[in-house]
């Protein structure tokens, strides 16, 4: 796929210094795993310009990582990306060859998609873990919703239509409360969107991730309940994707993309870098930025924590077959 039509995310490490080196060296022995260090050798005919899509959230932030520290160039890649409001609208775009590998769309979507038919889906890497508070339910700040027991019969934005990961994590901790949320009503729009309508009390709620969390209260909203806690603990929430025709032939690259991404990951410990590249890149504002709760980034692809959400989701039919996310994820 050539990348002359493609507007390049410029990274500032573009050109190789010794410093850039220096990093790299250290980057391989923080993440302390063999695998994730060395240069991957791509076959030709395999793709190396790579158009990732992708949303500007803090889950994203080894992507940029990961550009602007050259470990995608340090991996043979070129890489390009794009933003998009919402991950289902990136889904057209895999599908028709537009856009590589998305990057930040939940998986609860993604998974939606594959059971449907809508695309023959291939999880290339994990993006974000949910951390404690780094997701929240949350209402204006004179809502009379002021329990977790109100958003029963509550209008609840969500970013994309449900059931959706949003919807199901939050019905299911719901119901560990002895809550029967069959009352709620989810509403599918942009974040952004949803920050706007919750503000001028168009929305009973909004579940939120960061920096959303954030930016809603300092506008003064209210944090009910977060929604990966309890039975949703530590809950993954989102991921990279490509279609199964798109690794089956380029598997060289997408290995070396997930060893990227992975290695960013295992930098994303340092807070002062996440907060450094949500600023700089996502350009989310550092008052901001350094007031957020960050997810937890996994260094690795484990399908079995991938498996724990497909159980959930069959469990709460928001898919209609038992899906193995073992077949699910990229060799």
């Amino acid at each position: 796929m050539s990348s002359t039509s493609r507007p390049h995310y410029r990274s500032r490490a573009a050109k190789p210094t010794l410093a850039l080196l220096a990093c790299l060296l250290l980057a391989g022995a923080t993440v302390a795993c063999g695998s994730h260090s060395h240069r991957a050798v791509i076959p030709s005919g395999e793709d190396t310009d790579v158009h990732v899509s992708a949303l500007s959230t803090a889950d994203d932030a080894p992507l940029y990582i990961a550009q602007q520290r050259g470990l995608f160039t340090a991996q043979g890649l070129h890489v390009t990306i794009d933003t998009v409001s919402q991950s289902n609208l990136a889904i057209p775009e895999l599908n028709q060859g537009k856009a590589d590998i998305q990057a930040g769309g939940n998986l609860g979507t993604y998974f939606q998609a594959a059971d449907r038919g809508q695309i023959d889906l291939r999880v290339v890497a994990e993006a974000g873990l949910a951390a404690t508070n780094q997701t929240g339910v949350v209402v204006p700040p004179d809502s009379p919703i002021d329990t977790p027991a109100k958003l029963a019969n509550a209008t609840v934005a969500i970013n994309n239509p449900a059931p959706n990961i949003q919807s199901v994590t939050l019905d299911r901790v719901l119901r560990s409360m002895n809550i029967d949320p069959s009352g709620t009503r989810y509403i599918g729009m942009p974040f952004e969107d949803a920050l706007t309508k919750l503000h001028n009390h168009q929305i009973d709620a909004a579940w939120f991730p960061e920096p959303f969390v954030t930016l809603a209260e300092q506008q003064g909203a209210r944090t009910v309940l977060s929604p990966c806690s309890g039975p949703t603990a530590n809950f993954p929430l989102d991921g990279y994707y490509a279609t199964a025709s798109y690794t089956k032939h380029n598997p060289h690259t997408v290995a070396a993309f997930r060893r990227a991404i992975q290695q960013a990951a295992g930098l994303a410990s340092s807070r002062e870098l996440v907060v450094d590249t949500l600023t700089n890149y996502v350009k989310i504002p550092r008052s901001i930025a350094s007031l957020i709760t960050l997810p937890n980034y996994p260094t690795t692809l484990q399908p079995r924590r991938l498996q724990r959400l497909l159980d959930l989701m069959y469990r709460e039919h928001a898919i209609y077959h038992r899906l193995e996310a073992a077949q699910l994820t990229a060799r």
